[in-house]
């Protein structure tokens, strides 16, 4: 994947986040918890940049191996940034109610889907 269809796929999952937040506070009470949507999406566009630049890096300059390692590398620093924003967003602001990981879910999965996708056309480069 080139830069130009990156960024063109990381702006199509940003723009996807605030989208399903805006629709998401049609039905439920959201509208207070944007500060952790934008606090994931930062997260996640940063994320995301790390794991295209070192996976392309990965398919040009060594196997398989070393792609499925950055791989499970990129899941736990995933994971272990999204505890971490989402507590510290809670001893911030504490939020009276359970709907604030919403917005905060639905941002995780589409740019889950998004890194999926650009990381499945790398590992093909690496063949």
């Amino acid at each position: 994947m080139r830069v130009g269809e990156f960024i063109k796929y990381l702006c199509f999952a940003t723009g996807g986040s605030i989208l399903v937040y805006f629709l998401l506070r049609l039905f439920m009470p959201i509208g207070e918890h944007s500060l952790l949507l934008w606090w994931s999406i930062g997260c996640f566009i940063l994320l995301s940049t790390m794991a295209f630049i070192t996976a392309g890096l990965a398919a040009k300059n060594a196997g398989g191996s070393t792609f499925i390692g950055l791989v499970m590398i990129n899941v736990f620093f995933k994971l272990a940034a999204s505890f971490i924003i989402v507590a510290l967003y809670v001893k911030q602001v504490a939020p009276e109610d359970k709907f604030f990981i919403i917005p905060f879910l639905s941002t995780y999965l589409i740019f889950t889907v998004f890194e999926t996708y650009f990381l499945n056309l790398q590992a093909r480069a690496t063949k």
